[in-house]
């Protein structure tokens, strides 16, 4: 019995002899009565106090024998790291590591022992490589996120004997793999934008040398397009147009269009209809188009003057780009020179060829600039 209970009888004992003797006081007890009443008072509060056995909270039936040790818990886990598995590049592979969770599977009768952790890590690894197999080295993060997804869920390995599913999924790449994908991808776009330059310029030497300078129709045609109220200043380039179109093709000026060579606008004219503009990006007048005096060492039909061939037709050619206001650095004078050239190497010419080229040819780009690798890989 606890001490609440104690003192809760005590106080139930006193307070009942005190209503015995209030009762016996009234009712006048003979001295005999008085004395039962206060043994059985006392008999009773005796009673109330004894102690007693308890069964406590576990049954009697539980507690025969002693509490046995728990035994441990088998966690079903392994930790993998830097696993390679294949990527979709060769010679580039990927590194697994993941927290491998399995159980045991349904084993038949008389079934053979197994390795249960060989069996679930095989089986991960396994699911792992037909996942990244086709995958892209340099796509490792999207890779890792598919491969997270495809081992979340627990599946049985091929005998059956195990079930295994995978967490904490990373996949990366060893830095030296990084470092040559990131040369690799900075190499196929530096190709890839030359490829588009060159196209670019190839296109536009087409356009001038196949359509826009093919006749001298033609490029008087060009040019009105552009503005077709400005017929005037078309007719005053037509002799201009017809001996670019001509040094185009390396041929001469047509005889019709003979009459119209000394009819040359002025520089300020030329300015104003923006002829010059029409070829070059960063045009600039200044060069009167004064073409009887652009060939000083000869004319066409080969008189030199004594001056050596070679010099004598490069100055011939520096001087019908000064009149077309024309630069040997501008796309259209290189175009122009490369046609020029290409026609007097033709012609036999080999000499005023060789000089040409020496003069006008663009000059090779710095040793220590980067130059597109003809064999880079293509697209990664």
């Amino acid at each position: 019995m606890s001490s609440g209970h104690r003192t809760f009888t005590v106080f139930l004992t006193l307070l009942s002899g005190l209503l015995l003797t209030l009762i016996g006081i009234v009712t006048h007890w003979p001295p005999l009565l008085w004395a039962v009443v206060m043994a059985l008072l006392l008999l009773t509060a005796l009673w109330a106090v004894r102690p007693r056995r308890t069964s406590g909270v576990i049954p009697q039936q539980r507690t025969l024998e002693p509490d046995l040790p728990i035994p441990p818990v088998d966690r079903w886990e392994r930790v993998v790291t830097d696993i390679p598995l294949p990527s979709g590049m060769d010679d580039y592979d990927f590194l697994f590591s993941a927290t491998i969770r399995w159980c045991p599977g349904t084993a038949p009768d008389r079934a053979p022992l197994v390795n249960a952790v060989g069996l679930a890590t095989h089986s991960i690894v396994e699911r792992a490589r037909e996942v990244v197999a086709t995958q892209a080295p340099y796509r490792s993060a999207l890779a890792q996120h598919l491969l997270s997804a495809a081992l979340g869920c627990m599946r049985p390995d091929a005998t059956g004997r195990v079930e295994a599913m995978a967490e904490n999924v990373e996949l990366s790449l060893s830095e030296t793999d990084r470092q040559r994908l990131n040369k690799l991808s900075t190499t196929r776009k530096n190709k890839e934008l030359w490829e588009h330059e060159r196209n670019y310029e190839r296109n536009k030497r087409d356009y001038l040398g196949e359509d826009v300078l093919k006749d001298p129709g033609s490029a008087v045609v060009w040019w009105l397009s552009k503005d077709e109220t400005r017929v005037e200043d078309t007719v005053q380039l037509i002799g201009t147009l017809a001996q670019l179109s001509a040094a185009a093709r390396n041929e001469e000026v047509p005889d019709e269009f003979q009459p119209y060579l000394n009819s040359f606008p002025s520089p300020e004219a030329s300015a104003q209809n923006g002829f010059h503009d029409a070829f070059s990006e960063n045009g600039r007048a200044g060069h009167p188009y004064d073409m009887t005096s652009a060939f000083p060492y000869g004319t066409a039909s080969g008189h030199t003057g004594g001056v050596p061939p070679g010099a004598a037709a490069a100055e011939a050619v520096e001087q019908l780009l000064t009149a077309l206001e024309l630069s040997a650095d501008e796309p259209v004078g290189v175009l122009l020179t490369d046609r020029i050239t290409e026609a007097v190497h033709g012609a036999g010419k080999a000499e005023e060829a060789e000089e040409l080229g020496r003069r006008f040819s663009p000059p090779p780009p710095p040793e220590d600039e980067e130059k597109p690798d003809e064999d880079a890989p293509g697209p990664l």
